[in-house]
């Protein structure tokens, strides 16, 4: 358990730079290449040469613990159906996945109650169902799905009604006028400017016409 804490100073949101690496575990001969280092084994899937249904299976425990909610291993995965939609995403007819990492370790952890026909990617770490908006493994309650998207750094997204810094309402944002300065940390509507990373806040007496990052 001590060394998972530790792990917890580096637990991140997937990056570009969590793909397979040069060295690492590699799949059987047969194996066939489903995209975002994911491949299908007979009747297993694998990632970066692994097994996503064995990988983790010591330490989700604990890990559920540090994310301070209950996952559970894909542990019943159906290969011939399975889908690579990103890195973090995969699903197959029954089932939506997410894989969490944490340092060079990983977990593909299923994700309950989302729709597999219907799903579909937004950023890295946020999707949609025809039901939900979902960020990471979990769904955000009171979203619509329908108006939900992403905007270029996928820490911020909006629907019709509110603009988002993962699972948190950005305060008095407007999404009908919500935009990026480009610069991945300002954003303004016709009213304030916001800086927005792990946390937001907004910009004192900046006006959102002539502000310049």
């Amino acid at each position: 358990m001590g060394v998972l804490l530790g792990l917890l100073l580096v637990l991140t949101f997937a990056t570009t730079g969590c793909g397979p690496k040069a060295g690492s575990s590699s799949s059987s001969p047969g194996a066939s290449g489903l995209g975002h280092g994911y491949t299908r084994d007979g009747t297993h899937i694998r990632f970066n040469g692994k097994r996503i249904d064995k990988e983790g299976a010591g330490t989700v425990a604990d890990f559920s613990v540090i994310l301070q909610h209950k996952v559970k291993l894909a542990s019943s995965v159906d290969a011939a159906s399975f889908k690579a939609l990103s890195e973090q995403y995969t699903k197959d007819n029954y089932m939506v996945y997410y894989r969490w990492i944490s340092g060079s370790d990983f977990w593909v952890v299923e994700v309950p109650d989302a729709d597999p026909a219907t799903f579909e990617v937004l950023g890295f770490n946020i999707a949609r169902d025809k039901n939900h908006v979902w960020v990471e493994d979990r769904k955000v309650p009171g979203t619509d799905p329908k108006t939900a998207r992403s905007m270029a750094n996928h820490r911020v997204w909006l629907d019709a009604s509110n603009v988002y810094n993962y699972r948190r309402i950005v305060t008095n944002a407007d999404p009908k006028t919500f935009k990026s300065y480009g610069d991945d940390y300002h954003y303004h509507d016709d009213k304030q400017v916001y800086w927005i990373f792990n946390t937001f806040k907004v910009v004192p007496g900046a006006d959102p016409k002539t502000f310049t990052p």
